[in-house]
């Protein structure tokens, strides 16, 4: 009786192990090749859906290229754009876009149901849906470059400004140096002729 009790127990401990570690690798899995559930707004996390997004892109390369290419080069606008701005972490529009796109299908098209990458639902969604996307993206692009031109422009702006008022700082001191010692001088003449 206590082998057969131990035995189970064993068999417990092993299972749940077994469950355990096949979860994890679960989860791993489904951060790139599962449509996430979570859509909120409050706390958005764009990673898991660029991930998903990325995943579609390259899965397709064979069967849907021309979908594929357009995938992978508002990807490669996006990485474009995180090198040349100086975007934390969660910032970059391209992100938001793609987040907003897939949370769109998942919120409107297909709330619950578990979307892979290569479900073919998805897959005509974003055909319909990658011109509007790259429009969303080059809009964003441009603004975020015409955001970040002004921005130099203007801190060129302060720092000539900064000459500038170096430079007047200076000649006010040489003026008001020898306007000092021109009414020293005077002070000093007037004191003269009053003994």
């Amino acid at each position: 009786m206590k082998t057969v009790i131990c035995h189970v127990k064993w068999g417990l401990i092993v299972l749940l192990l077994g469950v355990g570690s096949s979860v994890s690798l679960f989860a791993n899995v489904g951060s790139a090749h599962l449509l996430p559930l979570n859509c909120s707004e409050l706390l958005p996390d764009e990673a898991p859906f660029v991930s998903f997004f990325e995943s579609v892109a390259k899965a397709g390369a064979n069967e849907q290229r021309d979908l594929a290419r357009r995938m992978l080069k508002v990807l490669a606008l996006r990485e474009k754009l995180a090198s040349t701005t100086d975007w934390s972490q969660n910032e970059n529009p391209v992100d938001e876009l793609v987040r907003k796109t897939l949370c769109f299908y998942r919120e409107q098209k297909d709330p619950l149901r578990t979307i892979t990458y290569n479900d073919p639902q998805i897959i005509a969604y974003l055909k319909e849906a990658i011109k509007p996307l790259e429009a969303k993206v080059e809009d964003a692009i441009f603004l975020a470059e015409f955001e970040r031109e002004q921005k130099m422009r203007y801190e060129h702006q302060i720092e000539k400004n900064r000459e500038l008022i170096r430079t007047l700082e200076q000649q006010a001191q040489r003026d008001a140096k020898a306007e000092y010692n021109e009414i020293s001088k005077n002070a000093r003449r007037k004191a003269r002729k009053q003994k």
